[in-house]
């Protein structure tokens, strides 16, 4: 694929047209704002064009400053950028761009402008992302303090806040302080916008997750199973929330031990999306990756590792090597190489993703991290008496 066409402009020169026209500076780069704006990409967040117009979005503001926010609102294009970010799972420069933004936003627009609530909230989702679980509570929380007081309790703002909220303290290990702020958030949202709606749905769907983290499995199923039925009735069984909940319920049916009806709803679920969808459609191959970790706490292990090496090979496919999605799904096929007594082939295939994790992200990043645990624990059972 031949490079888009690019123009460079030494420093030194891009100083001296800023200093001989100051007035212009500021129109120049709405502009180019508004230019980039038109071309952004609809694909792949990881794709070498996504890569650059991140970075011409990062030297438009650099250039610009506070001007882009002319027109009163947080500029679409920085917000385009962070997305992309999120998007590439670039959980580092994700927080590290999203902070910048709020702080813009509450400058120049002020604590209680609705972006700045906005780009609060896409912080908190990229510190959650990155793994720092307590700091994204504490925004969480300010993001939900404010819609409340700025846009009032029953805007469908304020009434997702407390998903993300709910999800940060199960993460920060609050579970038991996540259940009572969501289900108060489910009654509300049920008040709101009636018990059929696909927010209260998802309030319930979080709620129940909260339960499922607080040991509460046999609680949690029951929770999904009203839900999935609510879903399959209004929406069919095969509509991607119908899909998901019935994933999430197989995940609770793990956790109770009833493996075989785990396995039974990941089957159902991957059969909906690889029919309609395609075997190398992400929502395919994440449902085949549940499958996969059904038949992991099973105890099957030939037929999860055959699982795992398809999820695998399609996440190669589809998102390439070195995207944080392969990555994650190596470590899984790494585990069940491990479980196969096949330890070799586990540690080559930890080695090459840590070394890819350490270049995409960083060393530091929590997927990286976790890569090189599974790597210690693997050479420590092979170096044991």
């Amino acid at each position: 694929m031949a490079a888009p066409p690019a123009v460079w402009v030494s420093p030194p020169l891009q100083v001296a047209v800023r200093a001989a026209a100051p007035g212009l500076v500021a129109r120049a780069a709405q502009a180019a704002a508004d230019a980039l704006a038109q071309v952004w990409p609809d694909g792949p967040p990881r794709s070498q064009l996504a890569a650059m117009l991140r970075e011409c979005a990062a030297s438009v503001w650099r250039a610009a400053g506070d001007a882009l926010w002319a027109e009163g609102g947080c500029p679409w294009l920085l917000l385009a950028a962070g997305r992309s970010l999120d998007g590439a799972g670039l959980t580092g420069p994700a927080v590290t761009w999203w902070r910048q933004l709020t702080a813009g936003c509450q400058r120049i627009l002020g604590l209680g402008h609705p972006d700045t609530l906005m780009a609060g909230g896409l912080l908190a989702g990229a510190l959650l992302a990155a793994g720092q679980a307590a700091e994204a509570v504490t925004w969480f929380g300010w993001v939900l303090a404010g819609c409340t007081d700025v846009l009032g309790p029953d805007h469908p703002a304020t009434l997702a806040a407390p998903i993300g909220l709910g999800r940060a303290l199960v993460a920060a290990g609050q579970p038991g302080e996540a259940v009572r702020l969501l289900e108060q958030a489910t009654r509300h949202s049920e008040q709101v916008r009636g018990p059929g709606d696909t927010a209260t749905w998802a309030a319930r769907d979080e709620y129940a997750a909260a339960r499922l983290a607080g040991g509460q499995a046999r609680e949690a199923i029951g929770c999904y199973q009203r839900t999935l039925a609510a879903r399959g009735r209004l929406c069919g069984p095969d509509h991607p929330g119908t899909l998901a909940t019935r994933l999430r319920l197989s995940d609770a049916c793990m956790a109770a031990g009833k493996t075989k009806d785990a396995i039974a709803q990941c089957t159902r679920v991957v059969a909906g999306p690889e029919h309609s969808l395609g075997a190398d459609h992400p929502d395919t191959l994440a449902a085949r990756a549940r499958l996969a970790a059904a038949y992991d706490a099973a105890g099957q292990m030939g037929a999860a590792l055959q699982q795992h090496q398809v999820v695998c090979a399609g996440y190669e496919r589809v998102f390439r090597a070195d995207h944080p999605g392969t990555l994650a799904r190596r470590a899984d096929l790494a585990h069940a190489y491990c479980a196969a007594g096949q330890l070799g082939e586990a540690v080559q295939l930890l080695r090459d993703a840590i070394a890819r994790s350490e270049q995409a992200l960083s060393p530091g990043d929590p997927l990286t991290r976790a890569l090189r645990q599974a790597l210690a624990g693997i050479t420590g059972e092979m170096t044991a008496p």
